[in-house]
């Protein structure tokens, strides 16, 4: 049996700018718009008296351009270039 995906639009916009972002001033302006994006919210969570999860903007700047860091493998596990040739090697 073969599933059947949907034909989904693309997400656009500032949203999934920042996953597409290649160099590090598209990164930099995608973290800043993330910053003007959550403002609000955080404003809001100041005003009920109570304290965001980080201290200071570098904090966020760290796990923000996290997503952009592919980790290396775990040892002992060969690279796979995809896994069509992968299946093809192993079948």
């Amino acid at each position: 049996m073969t599933a059947v995906i949907e034909d989904r639009p693309r997400a656009t916009g500032a949203f999934a700018d920042h996953f597409r972002a290649k160099t590090p001033e598209a990164r930099e302006a995608a973290f800043q718009a993330y910053l003007d994006r959550s403002a609000p919210y955080f404003e809001k969570v100041r005003e009920n008296g109570n304290q965001p999860w980080f201290l200071t903007e570098d904090e966020r700047r760290v796990l923000f351009m996290a997503r952009y860091d592919r980790p290396q493998p775990p040892e002992g596990i060969p690279p796979i270039q995809s896994l069509a040739a992968y299946h093809a090697a192993n079948n």
